[in-house]
């Protein structure tokens, strides 16, 4: 099973979001991920992460992340 989150207000990076994510759709704004052709474009502006393992409540809100 995995966990996605939304980005609110910045896309998914080094230290904008928890370590081990992976990029499931697309951000619907040219964040750097235009070359991902193989993913779906989002509708959540910074597209979506998932992760393994769910994040706890601290992680979401300090990253500012929406669970989707």
């Amino acid at each position: 099973m995995t966990y996605k989150y939304a980005p609110l207000y910045r896309p998914p990076s080094l230290a904008t979001v928890p370590a081990g994510w992976t990029l499931v759709e697309r951000p619907k704004m040219s964040c750097g991920f235009d070359r991902r052709t193989d993913l779906p474009v989002s509708e959540h502006t910074f597209g979506v992460i998932s992760y393994e393992k769910p994040l706890t409540e601290d992680e979401i809100r300090r990253y500012q992340l929406l669970a989707v």
